[in-house]
């Protein structure tokens, strides 16, 4: 009788053994496919953002070719093309194209979320020297990913903010000794828990977001670290730009 209640207890330490194994693998599962859909999400918007981007840049850089042709369309007297084609070129112009450094990418990201902070009512202070032939091939991706975050995380934490004296990011971007120093700095209301990318907790989206930054600094050999003072949360990343 004592021998069956043995094997009993130890089959029934076994099974939940195996239970507790996995549902944790589960856990994992699920917590990298979220993580692969979401960063699967963000390159599809950024290549979106891009590609309008260098329409831009190319309408800038042909608009002898865009007059003639509306000269062609007056001369012809299609007033209707005319108007449907400088039509086209207005909406192509609709976002925001200031050219922050000349770099597309960096650009692109920029541009977004200084709109987004302008609707929703934040102040961004920019601080961005960056030589235009800073060598970018090969990065594009990743940078964009880790740019876009940070200011994506700044956004939701300031936005939480009623006082208008508060509602601010500063945004600096240096390029020396070949390495590419971005800082973002935003008021915080309390302290974060910074989770390593190796803790298998549920991450909410914030986590999530300070844990993709994290991984494509590491993708690009760099380094990033995380201030909390006097109420101010920084980012600081290095990335080498060879």
């Amino acid at each position: 009788m004592n021998i069956q209640f043995v094997i009993m207890v130890v089959c029934l330490l076994v099974m939940n053994i195996a239970i507790l194994f996995l549902y944790q693998k589960l856990l994992e599962f699920t917590n990298n496919k979220l993580k692969s859909q979401l960063i699967e999400r963000q390159i599809l918007e950024y290549e979106k953002r891009f590609q309008n981007q260098k329409k831009i840049h190319y309408l800038r850089h042909d608009i002898k070719n865009i007059l003639i042709t509306i000269r062609g369309f007056v001369m012809s007297k299609s007033t209707a093309k005319a108007e449907n084609y400088i039509d086209t070129i207005i909406d192509s112009h609709a976002m925001s194209n200031e050219s922050i450094t000349g770099h597309v990418v960096i650009d692109a990201i920029c541009n977004e979320k200084i709109e987004e902070a302008k609707k929703r009512g934040i102040s961004i202070i920019k601080n961005i020297v960056i030589p235009y032939d800073m060598p970018l091939e090969g990065k594009e991706v990743e940078l964009s990913l880790i740019l876009g975050n940070v200011l994506d995380n700044a956004l939701e934490e300031v936005v939480t903010f009623e006082n208008q004296k508060e509602r601010w990011i500063e945004i600096e971007m240096r390029y020396y000794n070949e390495n590419l120093i971005i800082r973002v700095m935003n008021p915080m209301k309390s302290m974060k828990k910074i989770k390593d990318s190796s803790e298998k907790n549920t991450l909410n989206a914030r986590g999530n977001g300070l844990n993709i930054i994290k991984m494509f600094v590491e993708n690009l050999n760099g380094t990033i670290t995380f201030d909390q003072s006097d109420q101010v949360f920084k980012v600081i990343i290095l990335l080498n730009m060879e």
